[in-house]
């Protein structure tokens, strides 16, 4: 397994069973258990540094670790043997972010604000940069100019634009960090943000 994926908890397959229409049960051992059990009812299974399984929870002792959790058929992995281990990652973060900080190839941005478009959908205020498209059903109602004037952190959530750094740092895929962040955690390509390390 990856070194880069170390920092992240384990979990430790008991058993696995594989069901008629492909789905598999597994039994294992979450390491460092903080799943509430009234919380989401998944998390992020990375076999690999770009591969990411969601399971569904059947069962969870949160005491304990002891975890029952269904994969459907086509995220199913044959690496998904009794006695193996495999990286877990709290819903918290998406599974972006792992290729995001391990690959991601950054650039210092000039924050610079663009126009905003309003829209109503089912009564509710929504807005988006000019250019990006608006949830189906939903209804423009006005222009801003310069109203997209800020993006947040992908780590700390911090601003970038007004009432921020003027300065961020942009992937290829448009997400975005703050000064900290990209020293503390792109630059040496360390994932402990996701495990709590400030």
């Amino acid at each position: 397994m990856s070194s880069r994926l170390a920092v992240l908890p384990l979990l430790q397959i008991k058993s696995v069973e594989r069901l008629q229409d492909g789905r598999a049960v597994i039994k294992g051992r979450l390491e460092h258990c903080d799943l509430a059990n009234d919380g989401p009812r998944w998390f992020w299974l990375i076999p690999s540094e770009k591969e990411f399984v969601v399971p569904s929870i059947i069962a969870l002792d949160e005491s304990t670790g002891d975890v029952t959790v269904e994969i459907d058929a086509e995220e199913y992995r044959d690496s998904f043997l009794p006695g193996t281990t495999v990286y877990w990652l709290t819903p918290y973060w998406q599974a972006y972010h792992v290729p995001m900080i391990l690959f991601g190839q950054w650039s210092e941005v000039r924050y610079v604000p663009t126009d905003a478009k309003h829209f109503v959908l089912a009564n509710l205020h929504g807005w988006a940069p000019v250019g990006d498209s608006i949830p189906e059903g939903a209804m423009e109602t006005s222009i801003e100019k310069n109203g997209w004037n800020h993006e947040h952190c992908e780590i700390c959530n911090g601003r970038i634009g007004a009432k921020g750094s003027p300065i961020g740092y942009q992937d290829e895929d448009q997400h975005w960090l703050c000064p900290a962040c990209y020293r503390k955690w792109a630059e040496p390509r360390s994932l402990g943000f996701l495990v709590g390390e400030v």
